[in-house]
């Protein structure tokens, strides 16, 4: 006999977005989430290739405490390190939202494809930039 179980709609639309905090050189405290898909698709669309907008997009979207405008956002891009206060934080959406790296490579093309329009970024592409990392594809 089948002992399969299958989803039902409220079980694939009710999921909660994973959230967690990262702790910033000096030790204070943000608490960021993953993304949806839905969010880094629109991200993409919205800002194309341009990898400021893309970080300022994700860090709008998944800053939940304190939240960010996009304004904010850009004001901690200019006084950020590279690699450090937003480093850090976009490290974590990444890893939260299933991009960073060692995410399932199995289902990840050579062009950072995974096959349902979202590209997945290398480490070296996602790094520093002098503009910032880019946190979703």
């Amino acid at each position: 006999m089948d002992e399969r179980v299958y989803s039902s709609v409220a079980d694939l639309t009710n999921v909660e977005l994973e959230e967690d905090d990262v702790e910033l050189p000096g030790g204070r405290l943000v608490r960021v989430r993953e993304l949806s898909r839905a969010e880094v698709l629109r991200i993409r669309k919205e800002n194309g290739e341009d990898s400021l907008k893309i970080e300022r997009a994700t860090l709008v979207a998944a800053m939940v405490n304190p939240r960010m405008t996009a304004d904010e956002a850009a004001a901690w891009q200019r006084k950020s390190g590279v690699n450090k206060d937003i480093g850090l934080v976009q490290q974590r959406i990444q890893e939260l939202s299933g991009m960073a790296e060692g995410a399932d490579k199995s289902r990840v093309d050579s062009n950072g494809d995974n096959g349902a329009g979202v590209r997945a970024l290398p480490s070296a592409e996602a790094g520093a930039d002098g503009g910032g990392a880019e946190a979703v594809a």
